[in-house]
Order: C-alpha cells, then structure tokens, then sequence
C-alpha cells in the first residue's frame, strides 16, 4: 500500500510511460544471473504497480522448472484453479523421479511416492513450445515415463521434445515419438536405448511422423547408428548434432546417407582424435551442407602429435570436394592446455590451407578447463 501511494506521488509528468516501463521489466530475465534473482525481481515488481502483474506474470511462467516432487502437484493444481496460467507456460521441464534424497542418500520411492502430471493438466499447457524430461539418475525410466510422454501429445504448438538420463527400450520410445507428427527438434542427452534392432512401428500407424523434424541432438550415447536409421525418414531434416564421450567399438554412421536434405553438422569429441569424425563424414551425402562444427579437446598431448594426426586424415582435403563444396562456414573448436594457442592456430591454418583459402575456416581455441557443452 505504501508503495502504491509513493507512486502516485510521482508527478504524472515525471513519470515513464508504460510502454518504456514494460521494456525495462522486460529486461529483469536477460540481466539476472541465476533464476531465483529473476524470481524475486519480477515478484517485487508484480506487487509493486497492479499495471505490471500481467507483464511480470509472463516472465515469470515462461520457462518452468519442477525441481521437487512437490513442485508437480503445485503446478497441476495452479493450472486447474488458474487456467490464465497454461497459455502463459511456453517451456517445460519434467524430472520423473524415482528416487528422493534422505539424509543424503538417495532411496528409491515407493510405487506411488511420486504422482507425475496429470493429463489433464497438461491439456492446459496450450501454447506450450518445449518440453524436456530427465530422469535424475542414468536409471531405467520409471513406470510412469512412458504415459506421461504420450500425455504432451495433444499439444499441437509443441515443437521441441528432449530426454535426458533415462534408459528405455527402443520400441516403446519409437512409438512415442512416432505419435508427435508436429515435433520439430528431438534431443537426447546421456539416454540408451536397449532393443535398438527392433522394427520400426507399422507405417500405416503413424502416417505423418517425422514429418516436421528439422533438427537432431544426439549426445554422449555409446553408439549413435541405430538412431540414425531410426531417424533417417524425416525427409525435412536439416540439422545433426553427434557428441561422443565413450566411442562403441562396433558403430555405424550410413544412416546419414539418407539424410539428403542436411545443411548443418555439428560433431564433437572428449579427446583430438577424429577418425570417427572422418567415418561420419564419410557417409554425408547431402550436396545442402553449408556448416560444419568439430569440437576437440587436447590435454597434454604435444601440438605437433595432434597436427600430425589431423593433416593425415585427410580432413582438408574431404571438405574440398563434393559433397563439401556449397560449405560457407567450417568452425574449428579446440579445447587444448599444454601449448600456445597462437601456435596452434599458425600450425592448424598450415595444415587446412584449401579451407583457409576458401575463406571459410573459423578457429576457436580455449582453455581445456571449460571444455563443456
């Protein structure tokens, strides 16, 4: 109240216009530096002028995270009882627990310790864009994972899907996945598919799936073929991410063959060598590719051995020629400790001197201690 009368003792000529007042209060989520300051900066601002509720409202709702097994019933119930909430949601995150934390040790819930979101609440998430799931620990999805996943498929604005962290059998999540015609990016983040040889789910089924997808995230899996040919229908798919931490002994990349309308490749590594990056390169068939990102990382290993080992790859000489030759753009990321990055960037250049010329080589070197995406 003390607030609201301070205001108006603001002669009305004094005061911004709320338009400009809307532009600074939308400048709270860029400026904060954790959430929990973006939180209780547009709070501060909602009870302070009634004009800026809706405003701090939309901020505040627009990307939700449920931390706490609490946190899903709370939201289920604000949905129900706060229907203007829905709309305002436009990404998600989703930890299906299975555990909780006593006294620092995790124990497994019981059976019916954790109430996951209802279907009905997530039928009022309309206008929501993204939803990631992530099972906290590299575990088994629990029970309920796979009908809370198929519950988000009557959003029709739904456009980005992601899993982290679980481990599911490769039919069942095909068929998931089959049933979200309209997704456009699928992530999946430190996940195994068991099964991954199983046949693909009945075409006559699922007419229309994958018929929007456009970009793939695939990162740290312990093989990557089986997810290509899994994907390698989604005839609009132009974008590819593959980041491998464990390499499998027995993998395969064909699968990119039959991705003919690829524009984007971004490809990265735990250590310099990149004879699996040239196996994958390799089976690129598309003649669309306008970028490609290769991240490596070098600790303690000497310059000379990793430019030795680049230059016999072969890799300048692959990306001048077909299918390589529409490239605009080759981002080179290095993540190296133990010798000077202006060497390295003087030796990298020698030994990629047709990139180079092209004009279309762009090197980044960093400190190996942030090597993290």
């Amino acid at each position: 109240m003390e607030q609201h009368r301070a205001r108006h003792l603001i002669p009305p000529s004094q005061r911004l216009p709320l338009e400009v007042q809307f532009l600074v209060l939308d400048e709270v989520p860029k400026v904060s530096q954790t959430w929990v300051i973006m939180r209780d900066s547009l709070r501060s601002c909602a009870l302070t002028c009634q004009a800026w509720l809706p405003r701090a409202h939309r901020h505040l709702y627009h990307t939700v995270y449920l931390d706490a097994p609490w946190q899903t019933p709370l939201l289920a119930r604000t949905l129900t009882e706060f229907p203007i909430t829905g709309p305002l949601i436009k990404h998600l995150h989703v930890p299906c627990f299975s555990y909780i934390v006593v006294n620092g040790h995790p124990e497994r819930l019981p059976g019916r310790g954790y109430v996951p979101l209802a279907a009905n609440a997530v039928s009022k998430l309309t206008s929501l864009r993204s939803v990631a799931f992530r099972v906290p620990t590299n575990d088994y999805a629990p029970p309920f994972f796979f009908p809370l996943v198929q519950s988000f498929s009557v959003l029709g604005d739904l456009e980005s899907l992601s899993f982290h962290n679980a481990m599911f059998p490769s039919t069942v999540i095909r068929n998931l996945l089959s049933s979200f015609p309209a997704i456009r990016s699928i992530a999946i983040d430190k996940c195994q598919w068991y099964g991954a040889g199983q046949p693909a789910p009945d075409a006559n089924a699922y007419p229309d799936r994958y018929r929007d997808l456009r970009d793939l995230r695939i990162r740290t899996a312990i093989t990557v073929g089986p997810y290509l040919d899994i994907f390698a229908e989604a005839v609009k798919l132009t974008s590819v991410l593959l980041w491998r931490h464990k390499l499998g002994s027995h993998d395969s990349y064909e699968g990119l063959r039959r991705y003919t309308q690829l524009k984007v490749l971004d490809l990265g590594t735990c250590n310099w060598n990149i004879a699996w990056m040239m196996e994958t390169l390799s089976n690129v068939r598309s003649h669309k590719m306008r970028r490609l990102s290769l991240t490596l990382r070098s600790h303690e290993t000497s310059l000379e051995t990793v430019i030795r080992h680049w230059s016999e790859s072969g890799l300048d000489d692959v990306l001048s020629a077909a299918p390589f030759l529409g490239l605009e753009q080759f981002d080179l990321i290095l993540y190296c400790s133990g010798f000077s990055h202006d060497a390295a960037r003087v030796e990298i250049v020698r030994t990629l001197p047709q990139c180079h010329a092209r004009g279309i080589l762009r090197l980044d070197i960093k400190p190996y201690k942030s090597a993290e995406k």
